[in-house]
């Protein structure tokens, strides 16, 4: 189990398998995940354009990486999603 430094490991079982189910559900969102963060990075450089700190390309290139992810999220089947790759009941 991996854990940032300075939080302590589980110190009973359930909260063990608490950490494990939350790991195992965190790994079948992986996708959107990253693009939340892509999306994060975007609201930051929109943030510093505007306070004059970077330029606008850097919005940009952050905007072409949340498409990008947005891309994968819909061509890779992430777990989170399946709802809509499941196939009509017959």
């Amino acid at each position: 189990m991996r854990l940032a430094r300075g939080v302590p490991a589980a110190t009973t079982p359930e909260k063990g398998e608490t950490m494990r189910v939350s790991e195992a559900a965190l790994a079948r969102l992986r996708t959107v995940v990253e693009d939340a963060e892509e999306v994060g990075e975007l609201a930051q450089a929109v943030l510093k354009v505007r306070a004059g700190k970077w330029q606008y390309p850097r919005v940009f290139a952050e905007a072409v990486q949340v498409a990008a992810m947005a891309m994968r999220v819909a061509l890779e089947d992430d777990a989170s999603l399946s709802v809509f790759y499941a196939e009509p009941s017959a």
